[in-house]
């Protein structure tokens, strides 16, 4: 019948719609090393990491904060704020509910010495805070960078430690939460004037952690938004080359990737009214068939027939 083409054709229409929404929304929440201190531009890892992810798929990010000459410099990154004034400054962000939070927090708990044996605890409150107020956000917790002091440092990795078993159990219970391993940032890639912020060859190794971590996420299926990775989750390269074996630089440049995400709204529009003529003009059960096909074809979509 023709009020059941009309509505197959509704059905690819909405879906279609929803596919074009191709923007990734990124909240870095942490503190002063997710504001970018120590970094020659301010922009700590996420000039470096929008790089990457540009290289396919656009990213918006938000916060209250901005800091670092890069253009999109939102972020809410606090210097000096410990587990849970983070925590407290993340509500408002609830409901902003971006694709995905970029969580770095315990640096200040070990140096301002806040009973350091429970900040674990304090992070599996905030992680906790976070799935509430925003249960369709991948939510990606970093390990914390090295600290040179040897009295901080011992802290620092007995806190590492402590994450893997949290994050699993958040993952048993259901929620969105990653765990991203920061471990190949080294002492050298530590600012020297403080020993606790990363510097310009720290945070890229910071980005391409955060990459992977995007990666995992995405095959994983709980980025809402279509990400399109120039990487191999299988076997967590860039472009070709092991994570891990990137060399510190102070920029990353991916000048050779495409830009396939980033197709002109007039052609996306194009194709996706000639998509629903074809499938309005078929018989009901061949509409059927079109639409679950296009939902196989459509990189990056997520379809369903209602």
């Amino acid at each position: 019948m023709i009020w059941q083409r009309s509505l197959a054709a509704l059905s690819l229409l909405v879906q279609l719609s929803h596919c074009q929404n191709t923007t990734l929304v990124i909240l870095p929440l942490g503190d002063s090393i997710t504001f970018g201190t120590d970094s020659t531009d301010g922009n700590g890892y996420r000039q470096n990491l929008e790089t990457l992810i540009e290289a396919t798929t656009p990213v918006n990010y938000i916060g209250s904060v901005k800091a670092g000459s890069m253009t999109d410099n939102d972020n809410e990154g606090h210097p000096g704020f410990t587990i849970t004034q983070i925590g407290a400054q993340a509500i408002q962000d609830f409901t902003a509910s971006p694709d995905v939070v970029l969580l770095m927090a315990g640096t200040n708990d070990i140096l301002q010495g806040l009973n350091v044996s429970t900040a674990p605890d304090r992070l599996s409150t905030l992680l906790d805070q976070l799935i509430t107020g925003m249960p369709k956000s991948a939510i990606l917790v970093a390990t914390l960078t090295p600290l040179t002091t040897p009295s901080f440092e011992a802290l620092r990795e007995t806190y590492n430690a402590a994450l893997p078993a949290i994050v699993a159990a958040k993952v048993a219970a259901g929620s969105l939460v990653q765990l991203v391993d920061m471990s190949n940032v080294t002492d050298a890639q530590i600012a020297s004037a403080d020993g606790i912020h990363p510097n310009d060859a720290g945070y890229v190794t910071m980005a391409y952690a955060w990459y992977a971590g995007l990666m995992e996420a995405a095959a994983k299926g709980w980025i809402a938004t279509s990400f399109n990775s120039t990487s191999s989750s299988s076997n967590n390269t860039i472009n070709g080359t092991a994570i891990n074996t990137f060399a510190p630089t102070s920029t990353i440049s991916l000048s050779s990737a495409t830009a396939s995400s980033k197709t002109s709204s007039a052609t996306s529009a194009t194709k996706t009214s000639a998509a629903i003529s074809v499938v309005a003009s078929l018989s009901l059960a061949k509409a059927l068939l079109a639409t679950s096909l296009l939902s196989v074809v459509l990189s990056g979509c997520s379809m369903t027939w209602f």
